[in-house]
């Protein structure tokens, strides 16, 4: 059975995505009510082999000059099958993405999945900043 995959909010179940990104060292701590909130205001996408969540991403957009991709995260079992591509290419597809200056993200260790689909490092000199609420 070939991996399904939804940008329908409705069809991806808190549970399973928060336990993908509990896996994570960025999320490992999430509150179940954040990703809630969080999911409410993202465009997100799951990977579903047959009714199981294997892999799971969200957006966040103005919808006309940016986004930004956070808590792309496919299930340690089955990486390597491809799953990580299919995320991204639905992602890139969206039509809420379709942005006119910049797709961001931050990533630690898949920057060769990235640089397949366009995606550079930012330019020399801009420094990534935070602040925590």
């Amino acid at each position: 059975m070939p991996i399904r995959y939804t940008t329908d909010r409705s069809e991806i179940p808190v549970a399973p995505a928060l336990a993908l990104l509990h896996t994570t060292a960025w999320a490992s701590t999430m509150p179940r009510a954040d990703l809630e909130r969080a999911m409410q205001h993202s465009v997100c996408v799951g990977a579903f082999d047959g009714d199981r969540l294997v892999g799971f991403g969200r957006a966040i957009t103005d919808h006309v000059t940016f986004v930004y991709w956070t808590d792309i995260v496919v299930d340690a079992a089955r990486r390597g099958a491809g799953i990580g591509k299919g995320l991204v290419a639905t992602l890139l597809a969206h039509p809420a993405l379709q942005v006119s200056r910049r797709t961001a993200l931050l990533t630690r260790d898949a920057q060769g999945l990235y640089a397949q689909y366009g995606f550079r490092e930012g330019a020399v000199g801009n420094t990534y900043m935070e602040r925590k609420g």
